[in-house]
Order: structure tokens, then sequence, then C-alpha cells
């Protein structure tokens, strides 16, 4: 099992995690300033269907224009026929 590493970023340091405040960048502008939210479950809806159009139907240009879901797909047929060793 791979081991995974966290992190932090200092406080007013956005720039040390360029991927993550990309990401929120979008998410407000996309989907957060949108719609007035009339409630928690009314936001969590929304978020969610952005959240799977993101992921499954827009392509980014970080991931050669495939959507996530697509290029998750890819990695995964071809780490299934070029396992890494464990080490």
């Amino acid at each position: 099992m791979q081991e995974v590493s966290t992190q932090n970023t200092l406080p007013g340091k956005p720039w040390q995690n360029g991927f993550a405040e990309s990401f929120h960048s979008r998410l407000r502008e996309e989907c957060l300033s949108q719609d007035v939210f009339s409630s928690v479950k009314h936001a969590r809806v929304l978020i969610e269907g952005w959240r799977a159009f993101d992921n499954a139907q827009r392509p980014h240009s970080s991931l050669s224009y495939q959507t996530p879901d697509e290029f998750a797909a890819t990695w995964l047929t071809r780490s299934a026929s070029h396992p890494v060793p464990c080490t």
C-alpha cells in the first residue's frame, strides 16, 4: 500500500498549492457564484452536479483535454499492463 503524504501550506501563501487554488477558484466561479442556495441540501445537490460535470464531461487542458474520468480509465489500463514492483 502506498503511503500518502500531506503538506500544509502556510497561511497567506496560496501559490504553495496552485492545484488546490485553481480548483477552488473554478468551483467558486462556475458554481458557487452562480446561485443563491436556499439550504445546505440545495448547495450539496448543486455542488455535486458541478463535480459530476467537471469529472465526467469537462475536458481539462492539464490532462491533454481528457476528462478526469477518461484520464483515470486510461491510467488504470496502462498501469494494469505495466505493474510497478513493490519496494
